[in-house]
């Protein structure tokens, strides 16, 4: 499946694709994110213990913003978040990456009119 979606990635970029481009790169990027999801579902399924890498909680709900920002915008919500010495490293990112999503689609949901600040 990446094949084809790096295969139209150079397509694209060879005929001055624009959008198409950055919309393939993000459709990469949530492939390799459930391919991460699974080996962690497998792995946890085998055996409880580690968590994989440990990674920064402000990169991981960075990650999940940029993720969410264009629906976001597009529903007329803003999103923003402000981190005060929460870096401390934590295992199990993708399942934080998880949570952060749901919460943020959740906080779309509730808001049909729009929101922000």
């Amino acid at each position: 499946m990446t094949r084809w979606a790096n295969l139209a990635i150079a397509e694209a970029d060879a005929d001055g694709g624009g959008n198409v481009v950055g919309y393939l790169g993000r459709c990469l990027e949530g492939l390799d994110r459930m391919k991460r999801i699974v080996a962690e579902l497998l792995s946890h399924a085998r055996a409880r213990g580690g968590g994989g890498p440990r990674r920064r909680v402000d990169e991981i709900v960075e990650e999940a913003i940029g993720s969410l920002r264009e629906e976001a915008t597009a529903h007329g919500v803003v999103i923003s978040a402000v981190y005060r010495g929460h870096e401390a490293p934590v295992a199990h990112a993708t399942r934080v990456y998880q949570v952060c999503c749901n919460l943020i689609r959740n906080a779309i949901d509730a808001m049909a009119t729009g929101g922000g600040m």
